[in-house]
């Protein structure tokens, strides 16, 4: 085993990036939270040129884990090297965000608008971390909230304009430290939960967060979910954006993509799937 420290943001992603050319055998572990598998999923998957060949896997040491939460990697070195021992891996999903003049991959999921804004709160410096810092970020982004001017196209429709709150392309079902944004998404289906909750007001949006730890948020008729394999958005100004909790800085239009199996992961259990 080689341990590559991480000396500073985005260096995971220049590790993964070298290690992508591994062979099929080899296993790449990220050791940290949803900011650590982002970096690593991205050198992986932009070295292996959308489809690496080594598995990752995850020790879960982050404030969210909402990633290592959905595909069952622990927080014990030695519940993952069970895992390691016992072999297996199986293909998931990935997306790809494109823009003009830049690209940025995510493995859980990635979204714009309210949510993205909340992560800006809740990332910066001295903030707290856990399940709390993702509410209160939450609390305080609503706070200064206000809609967002969109034009979304889905599977290749021509964008058409809506007012949004926010916007969410799910691969897992997790976000924000255990809140159960999309229940039914899957990690290996080829589609993206799409979630969108239309322009809504504060207090509204309050009850959505209180309820989004449950998932009883889909109960609300301005939240909308469907299952889709690409979004396109269109806007001007500014319009936050993150991918696996990490700020993103996207220009419009900006395309965001399921690619089926690009990313091999391990499993625990006996066999490739």
């Amino acid at each position: 085993m080689v341990v590559h420290p991480i000396v500073g943001k985005r260096s995971a992603v220049a590790i993964a990036t070298r290690l992508a050319a591994e062979g099929p055998g080899a296993v790449v572990i990220a050791v940290g939270g949803d900011g650590t598998v982002h970096e690593v999923g991205n050198g992986l998957l932009r070295g292996g040129q959308g489809r690496p060949e080594p598995a990752m896997a995850v020790l879960a040491a982050g404030s969210g884990n909402d990633f290592a939460r959905q595909m069952a990697f622990p927080k014990d070195p030695a519940a993952l090297l069970g895992m390691l021992e016992r072999g297996g891996t199986r293909r998931i999903d990935a997306g790809r965000l494109s823009w003009p003049g830049g690209e940025e991959w995510f493995v859980n999921g990635a979204s714009f608008g309210f949510t993205a804004a909340a992560n800006r709160l809740t990332d910066a410096p001295g903030a707290r971390h856990g399940r709390i810092a993702y509410t209160l970020g939450g609390v305080r982004a609503i706070l200064s909230h206000r809609d967002y001017q969109v034009s979304i196209g889905l599977d290749g429709a021509e964008p058409a304009p809506v007012t949004i709150g926010t916007g969410v392309m799910a691969n897992g079902a997790w976000f924000g430290a255990g809140m159960h944004v999309a229940p039914s998404a899957r990690v290996d289906d080829g589609l993206f939960s799409m979630l969108t909750v239309a322009g809504a007001g504060r207090l509204r949006l309050l009850g959505l967060l209180a309820g989004v730890f449950g998932g009883w948020h889909l109960r609300s008729r301005t939240v909308s979910l469907r299952l889709v394999g690409s979004v396109r958005l269109e806007w001007e100004g500014d319009l936050p954006m993150e991918a696996d909790g990490e700020p993103v800085a996207v220009g419009s239009p900006v395309e965001a993509r399921v690619h089926p199996g690009a990313l091999r992961v391990v499993t625990g259990t006996a066999g490739e799937r």
